[in-house]
């Protein structure tokens, strides 16, 4: 039976090799790993025995890699994005592929961010840009903070405010119960450039 590695006429079939058989004995065929004809017998096959390229010495797909197989040719590998694997090909993975949290869906990273490029990676607004606080006025119910920047920003919309800054209260009383939000964000997420705005704090009953 062609298709098995022995054709029909007990020929060796390309991309594979046999052993063992002698004349009682059928041999025993097996896809051979490393010549780059993948079969569908083995995960993956790009021409090589390597290891750390995406498909390994025993032809099985690594860890961190997806492999396509075209309809001629090796097998072609490539790094995932968004597993949170660094392996060398992208700038930034913090296992996720969203937008606006310093790595983006195809793992660069974005403007005014660095990330430390472990797995995964940790993403952090940029220390050029500094932020400070100008204005901080506190009330019973309600307090707010005026946060500046020193150079002009534009805050996108669906930006995750809430992922950028930490808010936090300290004092004789803590912990405080607290809830706060952006005033006037929809003009600030109306791409303006500004260089400072206001987080209003609502203090919540304990």
């Amino acid at each position: 039976m062609s298709g098995d590695g022995c054709s029909s006429t007990c020929t060796l079939e390309a991309g594979y090799q046999c052993i063992g058989g002698n004349a009682t004995t059928a041999d025993f065929c097996r896809e051979v790993c490393g010549d780059g004809i993948n079969l569908e017998t083995v995960e993956c096959d790009d021409g090589n025995l390597l290891n750390t390229d995406g498909c390994n010495d025993v032809c099985e797909v690594e860890e961190g890699y997806y492999c396509v197989h075209p309809t001629m040719g090796r097998d072609k590998c490539y790094e995932v994005c968004g597993d949170g694997i660094m392996l060398g090909s992208f700038s930034c993975d913090d296992g996720n592929l969203l937008d606006n949290d310093g790595c983006d869906k195809e793992c660069k990273i974005e403007e005014c961010w660095t990330c430390d490029g472990l797995s995964p990676t940790t993403c952090s607004i940029d220390p050029i840009n500094t932020i400070g606080i100008t204005n901080a006025t506190m009330a019973d119910d309600q307090s707010n903070v005026t946060i500046y920047f020193n150079n002009s920003v534009i805050l996108q919309a669906g930006f995750d405010i809430h992922k950028a800054i930490s808010v936090e209260v300290t004092g004789p009383l803590a912990p405080y119960n607290f809830s706060w939000y952006l005033k006037d964000a929809d003009f600030i997420f109306n791409k303006v450039q500004t260089k400072e705005f206001t987080i209003m704090i609502d203090w919540l009953d304990t």
